[in-house]
């Protein structure tokens, strides 16, 4: 198992490599993953040989080829050796790839993390119409909070209120709590979806809630605004975040909608 460990590992820093310097790696990427998927096989250890194959969907994915269904029904086999985040991450790769919804229960099975990401992406591909823009506006600080959180304090501190209940509402948030049932973290999403995104995952879920508000609305300054965001991310990094955020820019400003839903595709299995 060292070995497949040492695979695994060489694979994911090439696609460190690739997300922000050398594009080229990404190929290289799933014969390494691919190698130690044989070994884990070979050992009997379904759940890593699972993460294995996972990752080599997300990458060709990311390369416009979404196909996971075999990952997806290795995963039924040995459900009970995974843990939820893991099964629910499949479950939404699995979902997105798709152009109709087989199951009912395998939505309502989404993790908090992972249904706040997954429903709206299936909500821009027309499958499942959902409250896209709340649940994008939590998936934001849900992602923000813990680089912010001592941002937040000050402000929380300023007003004479305690930070560390702000800490509790966010745990119990995490956990699939709605943000309108909490007293504090209304005041951290104002704070969070009005200043710039801290990160590519951020910035790939703003770009689609304003997207999504452009075509629930026709309001053309939302278009605007997600075209200078994508358009940043896309001078921001190079190579392949780069080529990504720049196809998106593109698909946008030619209003190609199947090209705008494509790119955000490749962008949520690079990032999720």
């Amino acid at each position: 198992m060292r070995k497949a460990s040492a695979y695994y590992n060489y694979a994911k820093t090439l696609m460190m490599l690739a997300r922000y310097t050398d594009r080229d790696k990404l190929e290289e990427t799933t014969k390494y993953f691919e190698e130690a998927r044989k070994i884990c096989e070979e050992s009997e250890n379904s759940s890593e040989a699972l993460k294995c194959l996972s990752r080599i969907c997300k990458v060709r994915a990311v390369m416009g080829e979404y196909d996971f269904k075999d990952v997806f029904e290795k995963t039924k086999d040995i459900i009970h050796t995974l843990d939820d985040f893991t099964y629910s991450g499949v479950v939404a790769e699995y979902l997105i790839s798709k152009d109709r919804i087989e199951s009912k229960e395998l939505v309502e099975g989404l993790t908090p993390y992972f249904r706040r990401i997954a429903l709206p992406m299936l909500h821009l591909k027309s499958v499942k119409r959902v409250d896209a823009i709340r649940l994008l506006e939590e998936f934001e600080v849900e992602i923000a909070y813990p680089n912010l959180r001592e941002s937040l304090a000050k402000i929380l501190s300023l007003l004479s209120k305690s930070a560390w209940k702000m800490d509790e509402e966010f745990e119990r948030f995490k956990r699939g709590k709605s943000l309108h049932n909490t007293e504090f973290l209304p005041l951290a999403k104002e704070v969070i979806l009005r200043l710039p995104p801290i990160s590519s995952l951020q910035a790939f879920a703003r770009v689609l809630r304003l997207y999504l508000l452009y075509l629930d609305q026709r309001d053309e300054s939302y278009l605007n605004k997600a075209l200078e965001i994508a358009e940043s991310e896309a001078k921001a990094y190079s190579n392949l975040l780069s080529s990504l955020f720049g196809y998106l820019t593109e698909a946008l400003k030619g209003r190609d909608r199947s090209k705008v839903v494509d790119a955000f595709m490749r962008l949520f299995y690079l990032h999720c």
